[in-house]
């Protein structure tokens, strides 16, 4: 059975050449896509992605959206003290770099020096004392290195980075961390006001006894922090929808190609049955053909995605996760083995008598 299959496609190698070809570029076109979904997504929200907490607190009326949360520090004065609950704010604003005099969006984040929703620092050191930062490790791509100063131009205040980190971003921005005291020295603030309350598992109980000391606030998944963060889930769907029809097209072009096989090969079907062949043989060897088309697609597309991606500009964000492409990889198959079950329907259909007698 294979080995009919294999010298089939051995003897007819422009049309299965060309079959593959399909393959090669849809599957290659879809793990392009998926990876800059997921890059995007990525780089929209790793800063909570990465965040070790699983619920944040914040007001009834952000509808899950971290900027538009405020909590008084006055609400949380009878559980703050409670190490578990670590407070953060954060608020998108212009910088500028002392050395290159260039303006650019961050995200700034204002927390506790000690918080753990400080992310790991990948090169420098943590916070210290005041007027220092922790910026992502993107604003290495603009030439920014440990010392130099960002200016913040409406307060004129300067700031010296400190460290780096990796994968630290919200909102398509990098990330500034600084001490709560900066953070709200620089918004003028009179008092503290946080956007969330992080915490990282925690039981049911202490979570409802905090709900308690006020009515404006309630919890919030991570997952549906990530879903409300501005523009996320509109990128993703229309993303998703592209993949979507690109495998129901997928579907379609298969389908018609082996449909159009199995029509040439009528006459070798009806042979093959007339000296003793099953339907179910004839069926495992087509099915066999499939399979062997589609994994070397399949495989050579992951090979171009390799390469693809190494010479693929670091300001496009592009991740491909092995989770992900496992899920494509089968879909693919399924995608493939479907649009050939099309031709399997003709192959039953065969009749050798009619076949090797001409009639109609």
């Amino acid at each position: 059975m294979g080995s009919l299959a294999s010298k089939e496609i051995r003897f007819f190698k422009t049309r299965y050449v060309l079959i593959f070809t399909i393959i090669f570029l849809i599957a290659s076109l879809i793990f392009i896509i998926s990876g800059l979904a997921k890059g995007l997504s990525h780089d929209n929200s790793s800063f909570i992605e990465e965040m070790e907490a699983t619920h944040y607190l914040m007001t009834m009326d952000s509808n899950g959206r971290l900027d538009r949360s405020s909590i008084l520090e006055s609400e949380g004065k009878d559980f703050l003290q409670n190490p578990v609950f670590e407070p953060f704010s954060l608020r998108l604003i212009a910088m500028e770099g002392e050395k290159n005099n260039t303006s650019f969006d961050v995200t700034i984040i204002g927390l506790d020096k000690e918080s753990k929703v400080l992310p790991e620092i990948g090169e420098g050191v943590s916070l210290s004392n005041s007027m220092q930062i922790i910026v992502d490790s993107s604003l290495k791509q603009d030439g920014f290195q440990l010392g130099d100063t960002l200016i913040e131009p409406r307060s004129e205040a300067e700031f010296t980075i400190v460290g780096f980190t990796k994968s630290q971003k919200y909102s398509h921005t990098p990330t500034v961390f600084m001490a709560l005291e900066d953070y709200s020295e620089l918004g003028r603030q009179e008092s503290l006001i946080y956007n969330a309350i992080a915490v990282n598992n925690i039981d049911s109980k202490t979570m409802e006894e905090v709900l308690k000391h006020s009515s404006n606030l309630h919890w919030v998944t991570k997952e549906e922090v990530i879903q409300n963060i501005p523009g996320n889930a509109a990128e993703q769907m229309s993303l998703s929808m592209m993949i979507i029809f690109l495998l129901i097209i997928s579907t379609c072009i298969l389908a018609a190609f082996f449909y159009i096989l199995t029509i040439q090969k009528v006459q070798q079907f009806g042979v093959l049955k007339a000296i003793g062949a099953s339907n179910g043989f004839l069926i495992k060897s087509t099915l066999s053909q499939v399979i062997l088309l589609s994994l070397t697609g399949i495989l050579a597309a992951l090979l171009f995605i390799s390469g693809f991606q190494m010479i693929l500009p670091k300001q496009i964000p592009f991740l491909l996760e092995i989770e992900t492409i496992a899920v494509y990889t089968i879909l693919l198959f399924i995608v493939a083995l479907f649009g050939a079950g099309v031709s399997v329907i003709n192959i039953v259909k065969v009749d050798p008598i009619i076949t090797l007698g001409g009639k109609e």
